[in-house]
């Protein structure tokens, strides 16, 4: 899950994910940090994991560089196809 809203629909996210899903938090453009049900990660082996990708950037400059350049070959490929 790919999460640049964070909130209210946080929690109803967290509880559609699959086993072994990751929640990626990238922002909280609603507003308000959400509280989270932990037991919910527990019971579908989950991962919570922040994403601040200036910061990766910043750190790991040939690391970003090697990530941007597999991902826009996979978008050139068509094996990228989000669902929203």
């Amino acid at each position: 899950i790919y999460d640049p809203v964070g909130g209210p629909y946080t929690e109803p996210a967290l509880r559609s994910i699959a086993w072994r899903g990751r929640h990626l938090v990238i922002g909280f453009a609603a507003g308000e940090i959400p509280k989270l049900p932990w037991n919910l990660m527990l019971l579908k082996g989950a991962s919570v994991v922040g994403v601040f990708w200036g910061e990766f950037a910043k750190r790991e400059p040939k690391a970003n560089v090697a990530a941007m350049r597999e991902m826009l070959g996979w978008m050139a490929e068509g094996k990228l196809k989000p669902l929203v």
